[in-house]
Parts: C-alpha cells; structure tokens; sequence
C-alpha cells in the first residue's frame, strides 16, 4: 500500500507540472538527441525546440528510441556522440 500512495502522489505531483509548465527560450546552444528514422525529417521530431533554441539547435541522431538507447546494443553510439559533444564544448571554451 506505501508504493501505491507514493505512485499516486508521484503522478499528481507529474501532472501538476506538466500542466503549469511554460516553456522559455534558452540563449544558449541546444544538444538534442533524436532517434535514426527522424533523420531524413528531424524537424518533425523536434517540435517546438527551434522556437525555444535561440543560440541554437544540434541535432545527433542515435539508433534506438528513448527507452532503448540508454541499453546494449545502442548506448555505445550514443556514448560516442556524447563524448563527441564534451570535446567540442572543451574546445568551444
């Protein structure tokens, strides 16, 4: 019954933040990770995160999707791209 109460609370805790949540530019650069099969239309994938990227927008594309890119065979891709992106900010600074 205690995990139950705590999922339940979680959930409206979830809720009420999505709901009152507006989102703002960020002035900076954006690094997104989008899934493979959006590559030949990333726009679609992305939404909004134009408007919202004023500095920017860098899109890298990683096999899988939001769930399975963080498992075996997938995480080594996106493990690479991401030491990519720290490399490319150390030398930014």
């Amino acid at each position: 019954p205690g995990d139950i109460h705590r999922e339940r609370r979680y959930l409206g805790d979830f809720t009420r933040a999505l709901m009152s949540y507006e989102p703002e530019a960020y002035h900076g650069r954006i690094t997104c990770f989008l899934r493979e099969e959006f590559s030949n239309n990333h726009k679609k994938g992305l939404g909004d995160w134009y408007d919202l990227a004023v500095g920017g927008l860098d899109v890298r594309f990683v096999p899988g999707n939001i769930f399975t890119m963080w498992r075996e065979p997938h995480v080594q891709k996106l493990a690479d791209q991401l030491k990519v992106c720290l490399d490319e900010a150390q030398t930014d600074n």
